[in-house]
């Protein structure tokens, strides 16, 4: 079952890795545009241009690591690939197969 996960998404784990380490946040949104990012107010947003020309500031998360999430689609959120921040860059990428 976990390989068939894997496989579906395979593309989103994929370009999870290409973030630029030592980018912004526009950079992870850029390279990640079509998918979507994760909002504690508003659920997942679809990028546009207008979300990646004004950045998404990274959440802190329960460890106080400043991250972005993002999703395949809004409907699939159990897979993940998280964009981990040192200061206001990138440091590394990580992902989170269901």
């Amino acid at each position: 079952m976990w390989a068939e996960q894997f496989s579906r998404h395979r593309s989103f784990y994929e370009t999870c890795r290409t973030v630029p380490i030592g980018g912004d946040s526009r950079d992870a949104l850029r390279v990640l545009r079509a998918y979507v990012v994760a909002d504690r107010r508003f659920g997942s947003i679809a990028i546009n241009d207008d979300l990646i020309r004004a950045g998404k500031p990274p959440g802190v998360d329960a460890r106080g690591e400043a991250t972005l999430l993002f999703y395949p689609t809004s409907q699939d959120t159990a897979d993940w690939c998280i964009v981990h921040f040192q200061g206001n860059r990138v440091a590394r990428t990580s992902t989170h197969p269901d």
